[in-house]
């Protein structure tokens, strides 16, 4: 062995030794760690299974003020398990309709959803998500503040021995304030066992035509309830609900008796509504204005808030980047809310509304609609405006007349789209220094000769 090999051997022995020193190190450390974890999950474990034995023996406490529903509530005290005190065989059901502990989500307000790994312990929070994959019951969240519970339930119970609705609902759930008004109730009919909707699209077997009938009886309800304040843009498979077993809600069970299926609940409702025309009779009914004039504030509002979130798309507006990456879509809501008030404010639409206090009610329906509809592929493509001329064919009955209508309509709004494409030609070959004439004009905007002979003298001027 040459003296260079020893060396080197001498020299990488300690390095070896060094080297196997600090893995046992790092073995070491990783194995604290995993023992704190450990000690951590079972210190944790142990006090929820505390907590729920204190809640079982003395009943729900909560101290001081907080604020739910937009409103400041007081010190909270209920005794039992609402599913037992309610007394009612839809407590059970609803119970049986949210997820096992591990996967069931819930939270005081309506943002990021958590798991506590205790069901009872989530049943008493304010909300609370059913089970996303199997659907077990229906929830319409609705605005409206009633003068008190009473009422509410009137109106249901009407709705129901008039045939609009299969029955009234198995639970209303909201905040009852002192004076007793009744704030925003969520609405739920439950599904009778056996009947939940599989909601797993891509996985073997699957079909859509059970959702495909739940979306149809959701917005059939919508349509039903508009009087009520019904929300059509919320989700309809979300499964995000105002718990009806919280002590944080007054709950009311309306009816315990009978629990239609789908298919039943489809034979009462009108089930041919879209989220957009529910929407376009929402703000009509829920601002008190006329199908005339919301339907066209509601087209204008539409246009410019397509506009606008094209816009941040387009030009890469960070706020609103990474608002979308994070899915953030209510902060998108809000402030797209503030960009339309801004545009009421700055057009003439505004100078023709009597109800001025109605508008952010209008303003708030079609941003919220926006958001959730908008996609940059779909801004891409032609899409068709549904509903924008309800306020043309309202009374009309006969097929005739009403394609009468859309027919006169759809020219306009070629027309419309004809006159703005030549407009903008002009400007181009303005700007560019070539001169307008007739032959420029129709290589320039892509519109036909006649077009352009048929506008010429309107837009020369």
């Amino acid at each position: 062995m040459t003296r260079f090999q020893e060396d080197a051997i001498r020299s990488g022995a300690p390095r070896e030794a060094k080297t196997k020193a600090a893995l046992e190190t790092d073995e070491r450390k990783n194995q604290t760690s995993k023992d704190q974890d450990a000690e951590f999950f079972i210190q944790r474990y142990k006090d929820q299974k505390a907590l729920v034995k204190e809640r079982l023996e003395i009943g729900y406490r909560r101290n001081g003020y907080k604020e739910l529903s937009g409103h400041q509530v007081g010190p909270v005290r209920e005794g039992g398990l609402r599913s037992e005190t309610l007394k009612s065989k839809a407590g059970q059901m609803f119970v049986a309709s949210v997820p096992r502990a591990q996967d069931l989500r819930s939270n005081w307000g309506k943002g990021t959803l958590e798991k506590l790994r205790q069901k009872l312990l989530a049943l008493d929070e304010p909300y609370i998500e059913g089970n996303r994959k199997f659907l077990g019951f229906i929830r319409i969240d609705t605005d409206r503040v009633w003068n008190s519970v009473e009422e509410c339930s009137s109106f249901y119970r009407l709705l129901a021995r008039d045939g609009k609705i299969a029955c009234e609902p198995h639970f209303l759930v909201g905040l009852k304030l002192r004076d007793g008004r009744f704030i925003r109730p969520h609405a739920i009919w439950l599904l009778p066992y056996g009947s939940a909707v599989w909601n797993e699209p891509g996985k073997d077997g699957w079909r859509r035509g059970p959702v495909d009938l739940f979306h149809s009886v959701y917005f059939g309800l919508c349509h039903a309830l508009l009087e009520a304040g019904a929300d059509a843009g919320a989700p309809a498979t979300s499964q995000q609900v105002k718990c009806p077993l919280s002590p944080e809600w007054h709950t009311l069970c309306p009816q315990d008796v009978s629990f239609p299926t789908l298919s039943e609940h489809a034979e009462y409702v009108e089930v041919n509504h879209t989220r957009e025309t529910l929407l376009r009779s929402a703000a009509s009914v829920q601002s008190g204005m006329g199908i005339v004039q919301s339907n066209e504030i509601f087209n204008a509002l539409q246009k410019w808030a397509y506009a606008v979130l094209a816009n941040w798309h387009f030009s890469g507006d960070a706020e609103f980047v990474a608002a979308h990456k994070d899915e953030r879509m209510g902060a998108i809501v809000d402030r797209l809310h503030v960009q339309l008030e801004h545009a009421v404010g700055s057009s003439e639409l505004k100078l023709k509304m009597k109800q001025r206090d109605k508008l952010p009610l209008l303003i708030a329906k079609v941003a919220e609609y926006a958001v959730a509809a908008w996609s940059p592929e779909k801004a891409q493509q032609s899409k068709k405006n549904r509903g924008a001329a309800m306020h043309m064919v309202e009374g009309l009955e006969s097929l005739k007349e009403r394609q009468s209508v859309g027919g006169r309509y759809a020219a306009h709004k070629n027309a419309e789209r004809a006159q703005n494409a030549i407009e903008n030609a002009m400007k181009r070959l303005s700007n560019s220094g070539i001169a307008i004439t007739k032959a420029n004009l129709a290589r320039e905007s892509g519109i036909s000769r006649p077009t352009i002979n048929k506008y010429w003298q309107t837009l020369a001027k």
